[in-house]
């Protein structure tokens, strides 16, 4: 079996769209805001906060029992 190879790339763009949407959040006012317009997207956006640190410590469980079961790496293949 091979060890997952396109995985560290979504975590850090994970990692960093969550940053961004942190960002976001921090710096939106809200004085002029519809809460009940914003509140939906704000749940999916708190919602998101919690999911990625949980997959970024599943994401490592399995690299490490690819690890653990020597599984081979993948030779890096072209695209055409």
């Amino acid at each position: 079996m091979n060890q997952p190879t396109s995985v560290n790339a979504h975590i850090e763009n994970s990692k960093t769209a969550i940053e961004n949407l942190k960002f976001m959040l921090d710096t939106y006012h809200l004085e002029d805001a519809d809460l009940q317009e914003i509140m939906p997207s704000a749940e999916v956006a708190l919602t998101l906060i919690d999911i990625v640190p949980c997959i970024v410590k599943i994401a490592d469980a399995v690299q490490e029992l690819a690890s653990l079961a020597h599984f081979k790496t993948p030779a890096t293949r072209v695209s055409p």
